[in-house]
């Protein structure tokens, strides 16, 4: 009888034992602080990627004030993922100056210092995030602030669903003229080669970009599968609040407020976006919107400034995304372009808001282009221009103000090319 009790009590306690070591590793939920749970967010990603997340969300309040700097450069690297009714978020805690990470070293071009790899129902809200400046060159530097990417080279690649940037200044070294403040893509966090998409699950969706201020050598990147399923579908920059894209470029590379591509109900709306400078020679975008069959997209209430000091072409909104439209609209209302300078031109011309797209509706409609100008050579200055490479169904170009614009070539205020129903007033 004495060796079967012993028996029962090793049992009990050995499960004992293990139940308590399969808590002690429990999914995170509920409200963690940092510093306090966490000592730092590096440590709290550490937890979330090997632990992963649990009933109800985990919620990492982050102290105001807080700085701390990554030990490598995959210590933002985010591998988990939330859910709708399990969600991951990141928010600055308590009144006072928004929380800071710098970068470690970076070892390459595909360095970034929070990568969320196919995570769902992720928000950064009010994390500020820095360059290192003891990353010296272009190895060391980071090439992206947040990045939203694939999860695996191969099925399930898994994309990121509904994560949010919000409330954060993005600051990178924009000697590294490869630099993004927030970057989405069709690969894996260690390659940058294109994906083959087979699921809908793999594609970057619903996400939003909201009241961030950026420095870096280019603003916001987001591209997705060139195939028409896969495209990125429903993501939103600016829509709630503006973002703050400024001084960007100055360069003689090609430099871009934003550059946006195989997208389908994009919306880009209530942004700032300054870039170029006196030293600027490079290629220049304000507001890039390409390719994206049929896609439907809407650019509303931004307000672009670009300056150009050499002779490459300058182009404040230009839109090619929504061709060989069967259905779909393309919307381009209520933005500005100011105050822009085009000194060092030759031939070349400037465009302040360009349509390529063939969309079978396009609407161009309560815009204003104003104090604007090209100080030198015989291009023409175009204020509107819509000129797409097959003919839209439905063109409506109305109610737009153009005036206190020079050019020392021709001004066109409003230009249309190919349409069937072309509506000008």
């Amino acid at each position: 009888m004495g060796y079967k009790i012993v028996l029962q009590y090793a049992f009990i306690f050995i499960s004992a034992l293990i139940l308590f070591q399969g808590n002690s590793f429990a999914q995170l939920s509920g409200t963690k602080t940092i510093p306090g749970d966490y000592a730092t967010i590096e440590a709290a990603i550490n937890a979330l990627d090997t632990l992963g997340v649990g009933s109800g969300g985990v919620t990492f309040n982050v102290a105001a004030g807080h700085i701390e700097t990554f030990t490598s450069s995959t210590s933002g690297l985010i591998t988990a993922t939330g859910t709708q009714s399990n969600p991951i978020i990141f928010q600055k805690s308590g009144a006072g100056a928004n929380p800071v990470i710098t970068a470690g070293t970076g070892t390459g071009s595909l360095d970034g210092i929070i990568v969320i790899a196919g995570g769902d129902y992720i928000t950064f809200d009010g994390i500020n995030i820095s360059d290192n400046p003891a990353n010296i060159d272009d190895i060391t530097r980071m090439e992206w602030g947040y990045a939203l990417l694939k999860k695996n080279s191969t099925a399930p690649i898994d994309g990121c669903y509904v994560v949010s940037i919000k409330n954060s200044t993005i600051t990178l070294n924009k000697s590294n003229t490869a630099t993004w403040g927030i970057y989405g893509a069709n690969h894996t966090a260690s390659s940058s080669t294109g994906l083959t998409l087979t699921d809908t699950l793999d594609v970057m969706s619903y996400c939003k970009f909201d009241n961030n201020t950026i420095d870096a050598y280019n603003g916001i990147r987001i591209i997705s599968s060139s195939t028409t399923a896969y495209f990125g579908k429903g993501n939103e920059i600016g829509v709630i609040a503006g973002n703050y894209i400024l001084a960007y470029g100055n360069g003689s590379t090609t430099a871009y407020g934003m550059n946006i591509e195989y997208q389908n109900n994009l919306k880009i709306a209530q942004n700032s976006v300054n870039g170029g400078g006196a030293s600027h020679t490079g290629l220049l975008y304000g507001i890039r919107t390409g390719s994206g069959t049929n896609s439907n997209v809407d650019i509303y209430n931004n307000s672009v400034t670009v300056t150009q000091g050499g002779t490459s072409l300058i182009y404040a909104i230009v839109n090619s995304m929504g061709s060989s439209g069967v259905d779909n609209r393309v919307n381009i209302y209520n933005n500005t372009v100011e105050n822009c300078l085009y000194s060092g031109s030759s031939s070349n011309s400037f465009w302040m808001i360009y349509n390529l797209a063939s969309a079978y509706n396009v609407n161009i409609y309560g815009n204003r282009c104003r104090n604007n100008v090209k100080a030198a050579g015989s291009g023409p200055m175009h204020c509107i221009y819509n000129s797409p490479t097959t003919a839209s169904l439905n063109t409506y170009i109305y109610n737009n103000k153009i005036y206190n614009n020079s050019s020392a070539g021709p001004i066109n205020g409003i230009h249309s090319t190919d349409g069937t129903n072309v509506y000008i007033y």
